[in-house]
């Protein structure tokens, strides 16, 4: 009987059972071993091998790619943008007074170190024209590059760039803090910091804050597509008497540059993108209420918030407001620059003072 169970069919399909699930579990264990050695092979990666120097219109640029965010494709956008501030149409004497720029999102400073590099070129030839043609030395006007970034990494590889274009540090402040705080930072006065709550300098053991300027920038960069509206609040936070006194010293406003993805309702009109982007920033600055009568039930209209507000940004702010096409980022959707001056009236109204 004992020879008849062991030689059974049941018995000889339990053993091959065994044998199959033994080595399903040998295998198992050894993707298990080679997932891990793979993950401890990643872990241990050396990322200092990830730096590298990138040259761009002559000036160094230190950087790591895998702990600071670069793009080359930009390249153009930032030549964009030093024409902008350089060769403004609306201050014909730019290299006469003095240049005062802020950089929300500075990353590892490509932008800030180019405008550094080409203003003091300029200023070194307006500077030699000078002392040719009336045989005496002036001063040239100065310039303060006042830029941020959450990144400490970029931010260090920032203050590496700068001693290898051999510019002068004193003329940069470079920050590691919250962009919301930095923004607010850069317009409000000492009274308004001193009441603000102490919810922020929590954060501010995290990183080295820089000192408030003693005037306000001619123009501030906000080049974060994902969040960069967002930000926009910070500005009622800004002292409208210190933007009125900078009108008047200098004839102009703060003006900003606010990048942000943005996709067209239409595409019968070319121009739609452009406007659903201003439209974000403006909803940023002034948010649309809608009233109780908007909001009768006997009201056909599904969305009360009004488009296309840049004629009222115009109009009732005189935001002078500019649009321009960056690049397509995916079908449909492309990153919008949309400038505006931030004037008086634009503050006080975000501050909720409709009497101006």
């Amino acid at each position: 009987d004992y020879q008849v169970l062991a030689s059974s069919p049941s018995s000889q399909i339990t053993t091959e059972t065994t044998t199959t699930t033994t080595t399903k579990n040998k295998k198992k264990k050894k993707k298990k071993a080679k997932k891990k050695n793979d993950s401890n092979e990643h872990d241990d990666y050396d990322t200092s091998l990830m730096e590298t120097t990138v040259v761009e219109d002559g000036v160094t640029v230190h950087l790591n790619v895998a702990e600071c965010y670069w793009c080359t494709r930009l390249s153009g956008e930032r030549q964009e943008v030093l024409n902008e501030i350089l060769y403004s149409t609306n201050n014909d004497k730019s290299l006469q007074q003095d240049l005062v720029v802020a950089d929300v999102f500075c990353g590892v400073g490509a932008i800030c170190l180019l405008l550094a590099k080409k203003r003091q070129q300029l200023l070194q030839q307006q500077q030699n024209s000078t002392t040719i043609a009336t045989s005496t030395t002036v001063s040239p006007p100065t310039t303060k590059i006042i830029a941020n970034d959450w990144n400490p990494k970029a931010i260090e590889y920032f203050h590496s760039s700068i001693r290898a274009n051999h510019l002068d540090p004193n003329q940069f402040q470079l920050s590691c803090q919250e962009a919301y705080d930095f923004l607010m930072d850069l317009g409000c006065n000492d009274n308004e910091r001193d009441n603000e709550n102490d919810s922020s300098s929590s954060s501010s053991s995290l990183s080295t804050t820089a000192k408030m300027p003693l005037e306000l920038p001619d123009h501030v960069l906000m080049n974060f597509p994902l969040e960069a509206p967002k930000f926009l609040g910070a500005l009622r936070w800004w002292s409208w008497e210190q933007v009125q006194a900078k009108k008047d010293a200098s004839s102009t406003y703060p003006r900003f540059h606010v990048y942000t993805f943005a996709r067209a309702t239409s595409s019968d009109d070319a121009n739609d993108v452009e406007e659903v982007a201003v439209d974000i920033v403006a909803d940023e600055l002034l948010p649309y209420i809608t009233t109780m009568a908007e909001n009768d039930d006997d009201c056909d209209e599904t969305d009360d918030t009004p488009k296309h507000r840049r004629r009222e940004l115009n109009e009732e702010f005189n935001a002078n407001v500019s649009t321009r096409l960056v690049r397509d980022v995916a079908p449909g959707k492309v990153v919008v620059c949309v400038g505006f001056s931030l004037t008086p009236k634009l503050i006080r109204y975000m501050q909720g003072d409709y009497r101006y």
